[in-house]
Protein backbone atom coordinates (compact mmCIF):
# COMPACT_ATOMS: atom_id res chain seq x y z
CA UNK A 1 0.00 0.00 0.00
CA UNK A 2 1.80 3.13 -1.01
CA UNK A 3 1.67 6.22 1.41
CA UNK A 4 2.49 9.80 1.19
CA UNK A 5 1.33 12.91 3.33
CA UNK A 6 -0.84 15.48 1.66
CA UNK A 7 -0.10 18.76 2.80
CA UNK A 8 -3.16 21.21 4.52
CA UNK A 9 -6.24 21.58 2.43
CA UNK A 10 -6.98 25.65 2.67
CA UNK A 11 -10.81 26.09 3.24
CA UNK A 12 -11.36 27.03 -0.16
CA UNK A 13 -9.78 24.04 -1.66
CA UNK A 14 -11.96 21.86 0.06
CA UNK A 15 -14.66 23.83 -1.33
CA UNK A 16 -13.77 23.61 -4.66
CA UNK A 17 -13.78 19.34 -3.84
CA UNK A 18 -16.50 18.55 -3.07
CA UNK A 19 -17.84 20.90 -5.44
CA UNK A 20 -15.61 18.65 -7.78
CA UNK A 21 -16.77 15.47 -6.35
CA UNK A 22 -20.30 16.82 -7.52
CA UNK A 23 -19.71 17.57 -10.89
CA UNK A 24 -17.81 14.16 -11.47
CA UNK A 25 -19.96 12.08 -9.17
CA UNK A 26 -21.34 9.56 -11.98
CA UNK A 27 -17.57 8.74 -12.07
CA UNK A 28 -17.01 8.52 -8.83
CA UNK A 29 -19.79 6.55 -7.81
CA UNK A 30 -19.38 4.22 -10.40
CA UNK A 31 -20.79 0.89 -8.80
CA UNK A 32 -19.11 -2.33 -9.55
CA UNK A 33 -15.73 -4.31 -8.29
CA UNK A 34 -14.41 -4.77 -12.27
CA UNK A 35 -11.17 -2.91 -13.45
CA UNK A 36 -13.24 -0.62 -15.76
CA UNK A 37 -15.31 0.38 -12.62
CA UNK A 38 -12.37 0.93 -10.61
CA UNK A 39 -10.58 2.97 -13.54
CA UNK A 40 -13.94 4.99 -13.69
CA UNK A 41 -13.89 5.85 -10.09
CA UNK A 42 -10.24 7.13 -10.14
CA UNK A 43 -10.69 8.96 -13.75
CA UNK A 44 -13.27 11.13 -11.47
CA UNK A 45 -11.15 11.64 -8.80
CA UNK A 46 -8.15 12.33 -11.30
CA UNK A 47 -10.85 15.12 -12.70
CA UNK A 48 -11.60 16.25 -9.69
CA UNK A 49 -7.48 17.04 -8.75
CA UNK A 50 -7.36 18.41 -12.29
CA UNK A 51 -9.94 20.85 -11.70
CA UNK A 52 -8.76 21.58 -8.38
CA UNK A 53 -4.76 22.22 -9.60
CA UNK A 54 -6.30 24.51 -12.27
CA UNK A 55 -8.11 26.99 -9.94
CA UNK A 56 -5.21 27.33 -7.36
CA UNK A 57 -1.73 28.47 -6.77
CA UNK A 58 -1.39 25.70 -3.82
CA UNK A 59 0.89 22.36 -3.98
CA UNK A 60 -0.41 20.17 -7.02
CA UNK A 61 -2.78 17.45 -5.78
CA UNK A 62 -3.11 13.91 -6.36
CA UNK A 63 -6.51 11.95 -7.12
CA UNK A 64 -5.29 9.84 -3.90
CA UNK A 65 -4.97 12.66 -2.07
CA UNK A 66 -8.30 14.33 -3.03
CA UNK A 67 -10.06 10.95 -2.81
CA UNK A 68 -9.20 10.52 1.05
CA UNK A 69 -9.52 13.84 1.37
CA UNK A 70 -13.05 14.10 0.68
CA UNK A 71 -13.49 10.94 3.06
CA UNK A 72 -12.30 12.86 5.57
CA UNK A 73 -14.59 15.82 5.04
CA UNK A 74 -17.53 13.51 5.19
CA UNK A 75 -16.51 11.37 8.17
CA UNK A 76 -15.58 15.00 10.13
CA UNK A 77 -19.10 16.13 8.59
CA UNK A 78 -20.84 13.03 9.59
CA UNK A 79 -18.80 12.61 13.20
CA UNK A 80 -20.26 16.94 14.09
CA UNK A 81 -23.54 15.66 12.68
CA UNK A 82 -23.87 12.84 15.35
CA UNK A 83 -22.79 14.92 17.90
CA UNK A 84 -25.45 17.77 17.17
CA UNK A 85 -28.22 15.29 17.72
CA UNK A 86 -26.68 14.31 21.20
CA UNK A 87 -28.88 15.46 23.99
CA UNK A 88 -27.84 16.88 27.76
CA UNK A 89 -25.95 19.86 28.89
CA UNK A 90 -22.57 20.44 27.83
CA UNK A 91 -20.58 22.79 25.45
CA UNK A 92 -22.55 23.38 21.95
CA UNK A 93 -20.91 21.08 19.53
CA UNK A 94 -18.70 22.29 16.53
CA UNK A 95 -20.27 23.88 13.39
CA UNK A 96 -20.29 22.57 9.88
CA UNK A 97 -17.69 24.17 7.57
CA UNK A 98 -18.95 25.30 4.38
CA UNK A 99 -17.18 21.73 2.46
CA UNK A 100 -18.67 19.90 5.25
CA UNK A 101 -22.12 20.92 4.65
CA UNK A 102 -21.92 20.22 1.21
CA UNK A 103 -20.77 16.77 1.57
CA UNK A 104 -23.71 16.08 3.52
CA UNK A 105 -25.86 17.75 0.85
CA UNK A 106 -24.28 15.18 -1.75
CA UNK A 107 -24.90 12.58 0.32
CA UNK A 108 -28.27 13.37 1.73
CA UNK A 109 -30.20 10.56 0.38
CA UNK A 110 -27.48 7.75 1.27
CA UNK A 111 -29.30 5.05 3.69
CA UNK A 112 -28.55 4.39 7.20
CA UNK A 113 -26.85 0.86 7.91
CA UNK A 114 -25.23 -1.32 10.10
CA UNK A 115 -21.58 -2.25 10.69
CA UNK A 116 -20.99 -6.00 11.18
CA UNK A 117 -17.66 -7.20 13.75
CA UNK A 118 -14.26 -6.39 11.88
CA UNK A 119 -16.06 -3.71 10.10
CA UNK A 120 -15.97 -0.08 11.03
CA UNK A 121 -17.54 2.86 12.23
CA UNK A 122 -17.43 6.27 10.54
CA UNK A 123 -17.57 8.19 13.76
CA UNK A 124 -14.29 6.07 15.04
CA UNK A 125 -11.25 8.06 14.32
CA UNK A 126 -8.34 5.28 13.80
CA UNK A 127 -4.88 5.14 12.88
CA UNK A 128 -4.60 4.72 9.20
CA UNK A 129 -7.47 3.35 6.90
CA UNK A 130 -9.58 1.08 7.98
CA UNK A 131 -11.82 -1.78 6.32
CA UNK A 132 -14.84 -0.47 4.93
CA UNK A 133 -17.99 -0.59 6.35
CA UNK A 134 -20.30 -3.47 5.35
CA UNK A 135 -23.54 -2.17 4.20
CA UNK A 136 -26.15 -4.25 5.56
CA UNK A 137 -29.26 -4.68 7.66
CA UNK A 138 -30.11 -6.92 10.76
CA UNK A 139 -33.33 -7.77 11.61
CA UNK A 140 -34.18 -10.24 14.22
CA UNK A 141 -30.48 -11.49 13.85
CA UNK A 142 -30.81 -11.94 10.05
CA UNK A 143 -28.92 -10.13 8.26
CA UNK A 144 -29.70 -8.62 4.82
CA UNK A 145 -28.29 -6.72 1.48
CA UNK A 146 -28.44 -3.03 0.49
CA UNK A 147 -27.24 -1.11 -2.54
CA UNK A 148 -24.06 -0.24 -2.00
CA UNK A 149 -23.00 3.39 -2.39
CA UNK A 150 -19.73 4.21 -3.37
CA UNK A 151 -19.52 7.11 -1.17
CA UNK A 152 -22.02 5.78 1.42
CA UNK A 153 -20.46 5.18 4.36
CA UNK A 154 -16.58 6.71 4.42
CA UNK A 155 -13.69 4.82 5.56
CA UNK A 156 -11.88 5.94 8.81
CA UNK A 157 -8.99 8.13 7.81
CA UNK A 158 -6.78 10.24 10.13
CA UNK A 159 -6.05 14.31 9.78
CA UNK A 160 -2.89 13.58 8.19
CA UNK A 161 -3.67 13.17 5.10
CA UNK A 162 -2.36 9.49 4.28
CA UNK A 163 -3.33 8.82 1.21
CA UNK A 164 -3.59 4.69 -0.45
CA UNK A 165 -3.76 2.83 -3.16
CA UNK A 166 -7.03 2.55 -5.31
CA UNK A 167 -7.31 -1.50 -3.41
CA UNK A 168 -8.11 -0.08 -0.68
CA UNK A 169 -11.27 0.65 0.50
CA UNK A 170 -14.65 1.01 -1.38
CA UNK A 171 -13.21 -1.32 -3.76
CA UNK A 172 -12.97 -4.03 -0.79
CA UNK A 173 -16.94 -4.06 0.02
CA UNK A 174 -18.48 -6.49 -2.53
CA UNK A 175 -16.40 -9.13 -1.56
CA UNK A 176 -17.09 -8.57 2.23
CA UNK A 177 -20.51 -8.29 1.05
CA UNK A 178 -20.69 -11.55 -1.19
CA UNK A 179 -19.12 -13.45 1.94
CA UNK A 180 -21.84 -12.44 4.25
CA UNK A 181 -24.20 -13.14 1.88
CA UNK A 182 -22.96 -16.94 1.29
CA UNK A 183 -23.27 -17.26 4.66
CA UNK A 184 -26.83 -15.77 5.00
CA UNK A 185 -27.80 -18.32 2.69
CA UNK A 186 -25.61 -21.39 4.52
CA UNK A 187 -27.73 -20.73 7.32
CA UNK A 188 -31.09 -20.62 5.54
CA UNK A 189 -30.05 -24.09 4.06
CA UNK A 190 -29.06 -25.31 7.15
CA UNK A 191 -32.22 -23.78 8.77
CA UNK A 192 -34.15 -25.85 5.82
CA UNK A 193 -32.45 -28.96 6.54
CA UNK A 194 -33.69 -28.65 10.18
CA UNK A 195 -37.28 -27.80 9.23
CA UNK A 196 -36.80 -30.88 6.57
CA UNK A 197 -35.84 -33.24 9.56
CA UNK A 198 -38.47 -32.21 11.75
CA UNK A 199 -40.69 -32.63 9.53
CA UNK A 200 -39.77 -36.07 8.63
CA UNK A 201 -39.64 -37.00 12.54
CA UNK A 202 -43.12 -35.60 12.75
CA UNK A 203 -44.42 -38.05 10.01
CA UNK A 204 -42.64 -41.23 11.54
CA UNK A 205 -44.07 -40.30 14.60
CA UNK A 206 -47.54 -40.02 13.32
CA UNK A 207 -46.80 -43.99 11.56
CA UNK A 208 -45.78 -44.93 14.87
CA UNK A 209 -49.14 -43.65 16.63
CA UNK A 210 -51.02 -45.72 13.35
CA UNK A 211 -49.44 -48.58 14.11
CA UNK A 212 -49.83 -48.46 18.06
CA UNK A 213 -53.44 -47.88 17.47
CA UNK A 214 -53.61 -50.67 15.04
CA UNK A 215 -52.36 -53.10 17.39
CA UNK A 216 -54.69 -51.76 20.21
CA UNK A 217 -56.95 -52.38 18.02
CA UNK A 218 -56.03 -55.98 17.64
CA UNK A 219 -55.46 -56.73 20.82
CA UNK A 220 -59.06 -55.60 21.83
CA UNK A 221 -60.79 -57.71 19.21
CA UNK A 222 -58.34 -60.90 20.70
CA UNK A 223 -59.42 -59.93 24.52
CA UNK A 224 -63.33 -60.26 22.63
CA UNK A 225 -63.04 -63.18 20.69
CA UNK A 226 -61.77 -64.88 23.98
CA UNK A 227 -64.65 -63.97 26.00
Amino acid sequence: MSKERAQYFSAAEQKLLIEGFQEFQSLIKMQGNTAKAAKARREGCQKVADKLNSATTGPTRTWEQVKVKYKNILQNATKKRAEQKKTGGGPAPPRHTPAEELALGLNANRPVVEGIPGGSSSLDQQPGCSSSSTFITVLHNTPSLLPVPMQGVTEACTDSETTLSDDCGLEEVPGNIRLLYKRSLQQKIEYTELKKQKLLGEIELQALMRQKVQLEIELLQKELQNK
